[in-house]
């Protein structure tokens, strides 16, 4: 794992009839998750959103397990490529 890491804030959105990247919510990048909140399913799956859509080799949340408003970290990529990825999802 290279040693660069992007820090991104999110609104989540979980139980979504589908999932993906909506865009801007104020500071924060809106998402929507089709798997629920129960046992975690929904933040495996932000992290792993946020991982395929960013390139980044690893993406782990830091803040906010419990909430809809979350902050992950994005091992791997540069914060050029995390704007890019984000905005054009």
């Amino acid at each position: 794992m290279s040693g660069e890491a992007v820090t991104v804030d999110v609104l989540v959105v979980p139980n979504a009839s589908s999932t993906h990247v909506v865009g801007r919510h104020g500071d924060r990048i809106r998402l929507r998750v089709s798997a629920s909140p129960e046992d975690g399913k929904a933040n495996r799956a932000v992290e792993k959103l946020l991982a395929d859509v960013t390139g980044a080799e690893l993406a782990e949340i830091v803040s906010g397990a419990s909430s809809r408003t979350k902050t992950l970290r994005l091992w791997g990529v540069t914060v050029q490529d995390v704007c890019e990825s984000l905005l054009e999802s």
